[in-house]
């Protein structure tokens, strides 16, 4: 279908990501919001979009764009955006992980939506590769890019829960055996120093014989191999701890490079 433009008239060409990629939005309009709301004319299907996510306004001659408080932001060009924000010709829009261009018309400008690429026989150099989508009927609508899509972000959330499990539960391994570490040292420590403080400064006879160098008995069990069993103990705890963590960072490391939420912009 062929649309006539008026001076002035703009659009959107949706970029990322490749289940959105071709879709066009025509803004003849004074304002377009822009969000994940089925009610709105341009439905952005995507779970990172806020429902209303920005609005784009014609304002004094210029075309303004502004996020509307979204959980994911707005960027232009890669620089998010705090406050409304004018649009120039080829500027690239970022809401959360959707990416789009802008694009102005000239005065005397048509566009051709269509899905095909130009016919044999146009001469000119072969224009870089883009989708204009306008009506589309069809009985049947494949949804299996989407559902890819939604199973690969909740495949990623998946993983990435159990990195953060693994690694609390490191954490809490690290500082129990740590505490259990300092505890038995410490108690090591204080029956040597009472021991010492036993040992007479002379030959004589103090009446100290009954004291042993590892402490009085607790339920049996000498005070001294109770702390150093619980100093060993922690001490095993606390290394255990230590490598799990390092392993569930490594772990989150190689998932966000195997697994990247942020697909890289289309050049043209």
């Amino acid at each position: 279908m062929t649309t006539q433009y008026r001076p002035g008239d703009a659009q959107l060409v949706v970029l990322q990501p490749r289940h959105l990629s071709g879709q066009v939005l025509p803004i003849s309009v004074d304002s377009v919001v822009l969000g994940r709301n089925r009610d709105r004319r341009f439905s952005l299907d995507d779970p990172h979009v806020s429902r209303t996510h920005a609005v784009i306004r014609r304002a004094g001659g210029q075309v303004l764009i502004e996020d509307l408080g979204s959980s994911g932001s707005t960027s232009i060009n890669g620089t998010p955006i705090a406050q409304a924000s004018s649009l120039h010709d080829g500027d690239l829009i970022t809401l959360a992980t959707v990416q789009l261009r802008y694009e102005t018309a000239d005065q005397d400008h048509q566009a051709t939506f269509v899905a095909v690429p130009p016919p044999p026989h146009h001469t000119d150099p072969a224009p870089s590769v883009r989708y204009h989508l306008g009506d589309q009927h069809a009985g049947v609508v494949s949804n299996v890019g989407h559902d890819q899509y939604n199973a690969y972000v909740m495949q990623r959330q998946s993983f990435l829960a159990e990195v953060a499990a693994a690694k609390t539960k490191a954490s809490v391994l690290a500082w129990l055996g740590f505490a259990l570490f300092v505890a038995g040292a410490a108690t090591w420590g204080a029956v040597v120093v009472r021991f010492i403080k036993t040992i007479p400064e002379t030959g004589t006879d103090t009446g100290t014989e009954d004291i042993h160098f590892l402490g009085p008995e607790v339920l049996g069990v000498p005070l001294g191999v109770i702390a150093l069993g619980t100093a060993g103990l922690g001490a095993t705890l606390l290394i255990i701890g230590i490598v799990r963590h390092i392993t569930a960072s490594s772990r989150r490391r190689r998932l966000e490079r195997e697994m990247p939420l942020y697909f890289p912009p289309t050049r043209h």
